[in-house]
């Protein structure tokens, strides 16, 4: 998995795409960002243009 990349899994149920978004943008420019809601599970993926912005957003 590259570096760039966040995974999360377990997230609350109401946590939409637009609203990760809105609060991922804080640690800079987004390549990628979607919440997947898949047999009771919720999990996310953030995908940053550099590897500074993905570690800051820990």
């Amino acid at each position: 998995m590259s570096e760039k990349k966040l995974v999360v899994l377990g997230i609350p149920w109401d946590v939409d795409t637009e609203g990760l978004r809105e609060y991922m943008l804080k640690f800079g420019e987004l390549e990628d960002c979607i919440v997947m809601k898949e047999l009771k599970i919720v999990f996310l993926s953030v995908k940053f243009p550099s590897i500074d912005n993905a570690h800051e957003s820990f």
